[in-house]
């Protein structure tokens, strides 16, 4: 229940905060220095503040307060999250379809109000559910490692968490589920998005003569564990670089589906690396190399990295399909922002390739919907000399999943 005290809490932290770090941060260090808050009210002046940037900029006009009230009630599903004499006339309509809502708030929703920028988005997402989407706060997903589904489905039975499976290897949990005790993160499953998840169907088209070229969304399919990849003319194993590593996701997902490749992880500041090299301790990695290249500013031939048969360029972009998790950005991202990511994208591109060998496979990943940041990188991959093999979105906006765009090539 919502509760003035709680209303006025969450004005003010509205009121201070300017989108300038990620605002779990910012709202972690708001109760860290009044510790007034006790867990329950935490939760709920939380709420209020996410209820208030779901809804972007829609109905800009209106005062915070009123703003906040509005995204309780647009975001809201069940009726015990409103205090009735807050808005009376709101009173049992919380299942109302989102049109009846907004008439009987008194406001106009439109896509561009809601999501920035949503001319730029590509046509192959439907931008009404996307947007929609971002009421909802996404799931938690795991995908279960090899040899390690039939332990995980027993632990979390055991545990009483209710889930949904995916596939037996790739199961959802409401956002706020703690598994801190059920399982064993990245020994036994990683905490990976659905839509990331679904990236690795695209190894299997590594070893496929076939270009299928199709732009649109990617079909939702679940990869299997191959663990037989080789270079098809040596035998020996692939050598795979990461180029964009972060928390060393798609390594550990390539290591699964690839097997016995020869990894090769990089970012560009040293303390990404740790954190990456404590991940790859609990997941069993222990055969890689990982170095520091800042790939905005040049390329890593220099340092050893050529004839690279599969690069991994998870890139830095501006994270639009992954917005539902962090909303604020739905309020506070910029277009010179967008253009950024494009520009750094290319470089990244640039100098990435001289380590691509003949014959080797250049994976591109966003988390973007923008068409800047995916069908022109492909157009400018293509312009490179790369053959295409696939290219589309992994849609995860009707799944309570992320949403990515990922693209496949060739270098013959």
């Amino acid at each position: 229940m919502i509760h003035l005290s709680h209303l006025k809490t969450a004005v003010k932290i509205l009121e201070s905060y300017s989108g300038g770090q990620p605002f779990s941060i910012f709202l972690r260090e708001f109760f860290r220095a009044d510790k007034k808050y006790g867990s329950r009210d935490r939760k709920q002046v939380a709420r209020l503040c996410y209820s208030y940037f779901r809804i972007g900029r829609v109905a800009a006009g209106l005062p915070i307060d009123e703003r906040i009230l509005l995204g309780v009630f647009l975001c809201g599903q069940a009726e015990d999250e409103f205090q009735p004499d807050l808005k009376p006339l709101w009173a049992g309509h919380f299942n109302d379809p989102l049109p009846d809502k907004c008439r009987l708030a008194g406001i106009t929703y439109r896509v561009e109000d809601q999501f920035p920028f949503s001319d730029a988005i590509s046509s192959s997402i439907n931008t009404g559910d996307f947007a929609a989407s971002h009421f909802i706060q996404p799931d938690l997903f795991i995908r279960i490692r090899p040899g390690k589904v039939e332990t995980i489905h027993e632990q979390v039975n055991k545990a009483g968490i209710g889930y949904r499976e995916i596939s037996p290897s790739s199961l959802a949990f409401p956002n706020t589920t703690k598994l801190d005790g059920v399982i064993t993160a990245d020994t036994d499953a990683v905490i990976q998005d659905l839509s990331s998840q679904r990236v690795a169907t695209l190894f299997t088209l590594m070893n496929s003569g076939d270009a299928v070229a199709a732009h649109g969304n990617t079909t939702p399919v679940d990869a299997t564990w191959s663990r037989e990849a080789k270079h098809l003319t040596t035998g020996r194993p692939l050598k795979v670089w990461d180029c964009c590593a972060a928390s060393g996701g798609k390594s550990i997902m390539a290591v699964d589906y690839l097997g016995d490749i020869d990894l090769t992880v990089s970012d560009i500041r040293q303390n990404i690396l740790v954190n990456l090299q404590q991940r790859f301790a609990r997941a069993g990695i222990k055969k890689y190399r990982s170095l520091v290249a800042d790939l905005g500013v040049s390329a890593a031939t220099g340092k050893g990295l050529r004839g690279v048969d599969l690069i991994i360029a998870d890139v830095p972009c501006s994270g639009s399909g992954t917005w539902g998790r962090t909303p604020e950005h739905l309020f506070y991202f910029t277009r010179e922002k967008m253009e950024y990511y494009s520009q750094l994208q290319k470089k990244i591109i640039d100098n990435s390739l001289p380590s691509l060998a003949d014959g080797g496979h250049y994976l591109y990943i966003t988390c973007s919907v923008y068409k800047n940041e995916n069908e022109e990188a492909v157009s400018y991959l293509s312009a490179k000399g790369l053959t295409l093999k696939h290219a589309g979105y992994f849609p995860g906006y009707g799944e309570k999943a992320d949403t990515l765009f990922a693209a496949l090539f060739v270098k013959q």
